[in-house]
């Protein structure tokens, strides 16, 4: 953009995103900016110079190079996609979301990056919530299994009433001998209902 100073331009660049990187056609961050909305602060000023590779996780720079020769060749609409940088004595690791774009002179392209990290936390969020869920389910059935073998070994009428609604839940079969009625029509009868006629 010829008529604004490059300051002003690196702004416009890297408000939309998180992180903007200029790669030549060799790898090479010629420039990196950070988007001054950016929080918490990360200097990524020091990675310029370096090849863009070097900054990434080993499982995620083979996903960016297949994803840069894509572009490189002009393929249409090449995907985005998520790359790991690599933890620092100043950051731990970092993922962000990074799109291609033509940078029109000596084959530089611009990648646009936007920070994964509060999308990785509310995964794990979710990931704790279901394994806790998971694990409540576990404690609920074997005290439900517990429940039902003590509820079947003992001989006399045994069966266990919904508090709230005063229904029968369950029941043995002394309970049927009792009350004179097959299992499947107890369950969920009135308990109170039942001993009426007794």
């Amino acid at each position: 953009v010829r008529r604004l100073d490059p300051s002003a331009t690196a702004d416009f660049i890297s408000r939309p995103c998180d992180f903007a990187f200029i790669i030549s056609s060799d790898g090479e961050s010629t420039q990196t900016i950070t988007s001054p909305l950016f929080a918490p602060k990360l200097d990524v000023t020091t990675w310029t110079g370096l090849q863009f590779k070097d900054t990434l996780t080993k499982e995620s720079v083979p996903k960016c190079e297949a994803r840069l020769a894509e572009f490189q060749r002009g393929q249409k609409e090449v995907r985005p996609v998520e790359l790991n940088h690599r933890a620092t004595d100043q950051q731990a690791e970092l993922p962000v979301r990074y799109t291609y774009h033509s940078g029109a002179v000596d084959g530089f392209t611009l990648l646009l990056g936007s920070d994964l990290r509060p999308v990785a936390e509310m995964q794990q969020q979710l990931v704790e919530a279901q394994i806790a869920l998971e694990n409540d389910y576990e404690a609920r059935r074997e005290h439900e299994i517990r429940l039902r073998v003590l509820r079947d070994s003992y001989d006399g009428a045994t069966g266990f009433i919904t508090l709230e609604t005063g229904a029968i839940g369950s029941c043995n079969s002394a309970t049927e001998m009792r009350l004179g009625r097959p299992r499947n029509e107890l369950i969920d009868a009135a308990f109170a209902s039942e001993l009426e006629g007794a």
